[in-house]
C-alpha cells in the first residue's frame, strides 16, 4: 500500500465516556458522529489513510524508517481525531516523530490525558498542531500528503470516488471505484 496518512483510532477515548445514556450518551454520540465524518471526508476526498490501533501499536516495532513507523508502514503525517487520552507508548512515538520533522494534527482538541491520567504541562500540545474539526481544515492540512486528485468536468474535486494505491516494485497501481454518495 502507498499510504501517507495515519489516523489514531479514538476508541480508547470513547471507552472513557462509556456509561449510562443519561450521563454520557450525548458525548458518545457526538464523538461517534465526528469520527464518522472524518472517515467519510478522507475516503471521499481521496486521501488514503490507515487507522492505527494504539493497542496494536505497542506490539508493532517502530521500523526506524522515515516517518511514523507502524509495522511495515511509514506515515508522513498522523491525525489524532478528538482523542481525550492517548497511551504513553503512542505519545512517545509521536514525540519522536515530531522531533524528526513529522507532522501531527489534532482535530478539535488536544488530548488531556496520557494513559487516562492528566498529561503534565502542555506536553501533548508541543507535539502537534490543533485544527478545527472541519472538512475544510482537514483537507487544507492534508493536501501536501495527497497522492491522487480527480476532478469532474467543471474542475471540482470528485466527491463520489474511492481510491487506493499500491506499489509493486517500480510500478504503482491506482484503484478507483465509483460509489453512490
Amino acid at each position: 500500500p502507498l499510504v501517507k496518512i495515519g489516523v489514531i483510532h479514538p476508541i480508547e477515548s470513547y471507552w472513557l465516556k462509556w456509561g449510562n445514556e443519561e450521563s454520557t450518551g450525548e458525548e458518545r454520540e457526538e464523538m461517534d458522529k465526528a469520527f464518522q465524518d472524518l472517515t467519510q471526508w478522507l475516503l471521499y476526498g481521496l486521501l488514503d489513510f490507515d487507522f492505527i490501533s494504539e493497542s496494536l501499536l505497542e506490539k508493532l516495532p517502530d521500523n526506524d524508517g522515515d516517518g511514523f513507523g507502524a509495522g511495515a508502514m511509514n506515515y508522513e503525517t498522523i491525525v489524532v481525531p478528538g482523542c481525550i487520552t492517548l497511551r504513553k507508548n503512542t505519545v512517545e512515538r509521536l514525540e519522536k516523530f515530531a522531533q524528526e520533522g513529522g507532522k501531527v494534527f489534532y482535530l478539535g482538541r488536544i488530548p488531556e490525558y496520557i494513559d487516562a491520567r492528566p498529561a503534565e504541562g502542555g506536553r501533548l500540545g508541543q507535539i502537534g498542531e490543533l485544527l478545527p474539526y472541519t472538512r475544510q481544515a482537514v483537507f487544507r492540512a492534508l493536501e501536501p500528503y495527497r497522492t491522487v486528485s480527480v476532478h469532474d468536468r467543471r474542475g471540482m474535486k470528485s466527491a463520489n470516488l474511492l481510491s487506493q494505491q499500491r506499489r509493486d516494485g517500480e510500478n504503482r497501481w491506482l484503484f478507483l471505484a465509483h460509489c453512490e454518495k
